[in-house]
């Protein structure tokens, strides 16, 4: 071969090795290069709290497995990996817009994000009362049970339209969870039937007890209904 020829052979391989090279860089076909996925984001509703206030949870998924996100709220920003299935939760995050974005590449995603809820406004209760209902004084020494079974009522009165919550507090310390009582308007309602389930007269028993309902976030508090049972033997 001579000289020339040599030459012109070495310079059209550089030639095609320079032009694969800029092919595989602009991401021509049969080209490696990975494109960071996009991902998706969203500010959903989370458990409440016990006095009843919105929580928040911030939940991610579609990101490539195991990569590392960068999230910001527009003041703080965070930096967590996501899960092998490309997922992540923040439970518990205040309310904010959110924006997400896969640390290496790809674009920013504005998270997705529901209403805020203010706890409602505690309605105004003016007046509660408790009342025992049923019979007193002597009972045949028995288990308590169906009718004797001591139940206690009552009303609540509030000064306008809302949900009322309250708890029923008997003598022998057990407090019962928190219960509605809903109103359309200002007024006086009764409250459903509480049941002092588990008495049990024997021999010359004697049972006392007394029953209070109490307003939760209200120092409202209605009267003791009390009553007492005494055991007598059937002749």
């Amino acid at each position: 071969m001579n000289r020339h020829l040599r030459f012109a052979c070495l310079a059209s391989l550089t030639v095609s090795v320079l032009a694969l090279g800029s092919a595989g860089a602009l991401g021509a076909p049969g080209s490696t290069t990975a494109v960071p996925a996009a991902g998706a984001c969203a500010l959903v509703k989370g458990t409440p709290t016990a006095d009843n206030k919105p929580t928040f949870d911030l939940k991610l998924s579609g990101f490539g497995g195991g990569a590392r996100v960068i999230i910001s709220d527009g003041t703080h920003r965070q930096e967590v990996r996501v899960a092998s299935n490309g997922k992540f939760v923040d439970d518990d995050v205040k309310f904010a817009t959110y924006q997400v974005k896969q640390k290496h590449g790809g674009a920013t995603v504005k998270c997705t994000s529901v209403a805020k809820e203010e706890p409602a406004k505690p309605v105004d209760v003016t007046a509660a009362t408790a009342r025992y209902l049923g019979k007193t004084g002597d009972v045949p020494c028995i288990i308590v049970s169906g009718g004797l079974v001591p139940a206690f009522g009552g009303t609540i009165t509030a000064a306008g339209p809302g949900t009322v919550k309250y708890r029923w507090v008997r003598s022998d310390g057990s407090v019962s969870g928190v219960l509605p009582l809903t109103f359309t308007e200002a007024g006086t309602k009764d409250v459903p039937l509480m049941r002092w389930e588990g008495v049990a007269l024997q021999g010359t028993d004697k049972f006392s007890g007394s029953a209070q309902i109490t307003i939760v976030g209200d120092d409202t508090k209605s009267n003791r209904a009390e009553v007492t049972l005494n055991c007598v033997i059937p002749k």
